[in-house]
């Protein structure tokens, strides 16, 4: 990974996604070139506030063409912990 971040630099973006931070998930001894490489630009990120939501929750079922109603769209707020384009 490296190599490829060191001859791509600027070009080349990596995306990582997980609940808890790297060092909880592996030791860093097994990897150590990767947190290095990641860990200097990370950025957490938490669940939208309520009307952000439902914001979120209205625009996806327009773009589907579907309507959701009052009860699913709280069920599928709180189902996501508050990202409920997932």
């Amino acid at each position: 990974m490296r190599g490829l971040r060191d001859q791509f630099k600027g070009d080349l973006t990596y995306l990582l996604f997980t609940r808890q931070p790297l060092a909880r998930l592996r030791s860093l001894s097994e990897i150590d070139e990767f947190y290095e490489i990641v860990a200097a630009n990370t950025c957490w990120l938490g669940p939208m506030v309520e009307a952000d939501s439902r914001w979120m929750a209205q625009y996806l079922a327009a773009r589907c063409n579907v309507t959701f109603a009052e009860p699913v769209v709280t069920q599928l707020i709180t189902m996501t912990g508050g990202l409920p384009a997932f």
